[in-house]
């Protein structure tokens, strides 16, 4: 059990008792059963709620493989997205809150022309991109973004438009990721993003 327990900008103590309050309508059941309904009016608060509420939720394990949602995007590089749609959504029922599944089950309904579906999962993967760059400026160790699996930092980068020239973890507990100079110079004033990973660090011990 956690006593007191805040990493950086991201209370989990307080994010326990508002998601645990089964009158709430920031309940935690209820707010997913929301999510995986592709529900647009949920609020950034309530989506913080979601990202980081789930260390506490049965599903969450950090340390997993995640074989669905890797056999998803085998079949992605070998153009079966059929196929890669059923890993896909196994994936997703395992964690919804993946960054990486949500990416994977955009692509699948991308490419094969299911546009409403992939607005939706585009839907959920940005505004849980947007949960994330919220946490800090990424610019130092003190202002880290939070992440609940080390996935999301590759997920983080790329959906920013940069690329990974040097990563190091400075501390134990933070990633600092160099990253390559680009075309577009509003992008190329980034040239350091650092994650904070003590969440799953702490999930697995």
């Amino acid at each position: 059990m956690l006593v007191a327990q805040q990493v950086l900008s991201v209370d989990l103590d307080k994010i326990k008792s508002i998601t645990s309050d089964i009158t709430s309508e920031n309940y935690y059941p209820t707010l997913l059963s929301r999510f995986n309904n592709f529900d647009t009016t949920l609020t950034a608060k309530q989506m913080h709620l979601l990202y980081y509420g789930k260390y506490f939720q049965s599903f969450y394990e950090p340390s997993s493989l995640y074989e669905e949602r890797e056999q998803m995007f085998e079949l992605i590089k070998q153009k079966d997205l059929s196929s890669a749609l059923i890993h896909g959504k196994l994936a997703f029922e395992a964690d919804p809150l993946d960054l990486k599944t949500l990416f994977g089950l955009y692509l699948c309904h991308q490419h094969l022309l299911n546009l409403r579906e992939a607005e939706n999962y585009q839907f959920l993967y940005y505004a849980l991109v947007g949960t994330i760059l919220k946490t800090g400026s990424g610019k130092n160790s003190s202002e880290a973004f939070v992440i609940m699996n080390i996935s999301d930092e590759y997920e983080i980068i790329s959906s920013l438009g940069k690329e990974i020239r040097k990563h190091k973890n400075i501390d134990g507990e933070t990633d600092c990721f160099k990253l390559k100079k680009g075309d577009d110079k509003v992008l190329n004033s980034i040239k350091k993003l650092y994650f904070n990973i003590a969440i799953p660090l702490m999930k697995v011990e």
